[in-house]
């Protein structure tokens, strides 16, 4: 076969006169250099993130922008700069208010009412996920998007 004619045509590398290999001798354990080890923690400490990040991350889509933007124009920066510094495993927890209602109805074309006690929608362009839920009607309901 064609493959046992390529095998004895390469015969040849492996029988040289060339004598015996040399022998390789590897450095001890003390010559060798020393390399820190990288940190392999999944828990390493999240670096803060800024509210013109989180801006820039919405501006792709143009329903995600009018949304967040409209949140920050109605609700103030220091509102969205402590829902940035309490970011949690890339979702963005938000004031509920009617003002975020009406910008959920207006961006994505959604209804979430507080008579829903749990509510899951993704934006229709970009299919970024967000999430109503209330404990009971008493409570606040937490509001959260993702990053």
């Amino acid at each position: 076969s064609a493959w046992e004619t390529a095998v004895s045509a390469d015969d040849d590398l492996y029988d040289s006169d060339d004598g015996p290999l040399p022998e390789v001798r590897l450095p001890s354990r003390s010559q060798r250099q020393r390399r820190p080890h990288a940190r392999r923690s999944g828990h390493q400490p999240q670096s803060q993130v800024s509210v013109d990040a989180v801006l820039a991350r919405f501006a792709a889509c143009d329903r995600c922008s009018y949304f967040l933007t409209g949140y920050y124009s109605k609700l103030g920066l220091d509102n969205l700069q402590t829902a940035v510094s309490q970011i949690d495993a890339g979702w963005l927890t938000l004031t509920w208010s009617p003002v975020t209602r009406t910008l959920v109805e207006t961006a994505y074309g959604t209804s979430v009412d507080r008579r829903h006690y749990y509510y899951e929608g993704c934006c229709p362009n970009c299919h970024r996920a967000f999430t109503f839920w209330a404990k009971d009607e008493a409570a606040q309901p937490d509001f959260q998007i993702s990053m």
